[in-house]
């Protein structure tokens, strides 16, 4: 790849983070490291929602991000966000990256999507995943 290559590649990135509202779900490390680099980069994390409320105070006054949800499931529902971005323990993610799909939302999830095979297929099945 030529460096104009990945110059350009690099700027449509920053675009995409600036247009869009991203949720973060969960306050652990990799959630930190995840919006520790979204500020380093300019993209807008708008909202957060942690199973600990308390704690998803903290990292919002941390990382400036202006929304933070009492319950989890407003994370779904909230028009303002445009991609969820799930940092939750395994064992809920498939649940979570369901209720964003049937809401609207783009999801971007930590390994792993989900512990058991039929999560997956229930997931390609009736989401109609490429």
């Amino acid at each position: 790849m030529k460096f104009w290559e990945f110059n350009i590649i690099i700027q449509l990135v920053i675009i995409m983070l600036n247009k869009f509202n991203w949720a973060i779900l969960g306050c652990g490390n990799i959630a930190n490291d995840f919006a520790r680099e979204m500020n380093k980069m300019g993209g807008k994390v708008y909202s957060v929602a942690n199973h600990t409320y308390e704690k998803a105070v903290a990292f919002a006054q941390k990382y400036g991000i202006e929304k933070v949800y009492e319950n989890i499931e407003d994370i779904f529902i909230d028009k303002n966000v445009d991609i969820v971005y799930i940092a939750t323990p395994h064992n809920k993610h498939i649940e979570y990256i369901i209720k964003a799909l049937e809401n609207g939302k783009h999801v971007l999830c930590e390994k792993a999507i989900t512990l058991i095979w039929e999560g997956l297929k229930y997931l390609n099945k009736t989401k109609k995943l490429p």
